[in-house]
C-alpha cells in the first residue's frame, strides 16, 4: 500500500489512475511514469482530461516500486496473491494515510 500512496501523494495521481498503472508506464532509470489510464468502477479508460501525461517520480516513490515483490507485468498495485486491487480497497487505504497524516489532508479525506 505505499507504493499505492507515493504514487497518489508524491506523483499526485488520483485513485483511479494509481489503479491504471502498468509496469510498462514506468521508467524507472529515467524517474518517470506515464499516466495513460485510470480504472474507475471496474472500468479502464482515459485520464481525467483525456490526454496522457508524464510524470516525475521521487526517489521514495522509485524505491517502494523497486522494493515490490510482483512480478514486473500487469497491473502495479496488486494484492499479496497478484490480484488486481479492488477500487474501494485501495480508497480506504489511501483515507486511511490521510487521517494518520493529520493537519490538513485530514480535511482533504472527508
Amino acid at each position: 500500500m505505499l507504493a499505492a500512496a507515493l504514487l497518489a501523494g508524491d506523483a499526485g495521481l488520483r485513485l483511479g489512475e494509481v489503479l491504471g498503472v502498468r509496469w510498462e508506464d514506468l521508467d524507472l532509470v529515467a524517474g518517470r511514469l506515464m499516466v495513460t489510464r485510470q480504472i474507475r468502477k471496474g472500468v479502464e479508460g482515459t485520464p481525467k482530461g483525456g490526454r496522457r501525461r508524464s510524470v516525475p517520480m521521487t526517489a521514495s516513490l522509485m524505491s517502494a516500486l523497486k522494493a515490490l515483490p510482483q512480478v514486473r507485468v500487469g497491473r502495479v498495485i496488486c494484492s499479496a496473491t497478484g490480484e488486481p486491487v479492488a477500487e474501494a480497497v485501495l480508497k480506504h487505504g489511501v483515507y486511511r494515510v490521510c487521517r494518520l497524516a493529520g493537519g490538513v489532508s485530514e480535511i482533504l479525506c472527508k
